[in-house]
């Protein structure tokens, strides 16, 4: 009895465990900062576990043509409010010196605005605004 017990504890911490770590998707439109080409771009922000995936559409203009990428970041915080992820550096880049930096996405879930900025060696500044759709 004992041992059913504790197979009935551990099946169910374990199903527990996998439903927190289900993968979220969110679609998301945003702005550049600063960019002189105007207009919402697209991209994907995924969650498994403590990475947030962040998928950029690729970007075809007359001014410059970009192929689609994507950034990891770590997860700082995820639960009912929000998600906080960054994506850390601190490197010697010849020949630009040390940096010492930090991209940091923050979406908020209730109206899901999402935020991306940097602070680090150089001045901190918002890099871009958004909005994303629960997928």
């Amino acid at each position: 009895m004992r041992q059913r017990l504790g197979l009935l504890l551990l099946l169910g911490i374990v199903c527990a465990s996998a439903s927190a770590s289900a993968s979220e998707t969110y679609v998301c439109t945003y702005t550049v900062s600063d960019e002189p080409l105007s207009g919402a771009k697209h991209a994907t922000i995924e969650i498994n576990g403590d990475d947030l995936v962040w998928k950029l559409d690729a970007i075809k203009t007359p001014e410059m043509s970009v192929p689609s990428t994507s950034f990891h970041h770590h997860i700082l915080e995820n639960n009912d409010v929000g998600i906080v992820a960054v994506l850390p550096e601190a490197m010697n880049k010849k020949p630009f010196g040390e940096v010492v930096r930090a991209d940091v996405v923050t979406l908020t879930k209730s109206n899901l605005n999402f935020r991306m900025g940097v602070i680090g060696t150089y001045p901190a500044h918002d890099l871009l605004t958004g909005k994303c759709q629960k997928k």
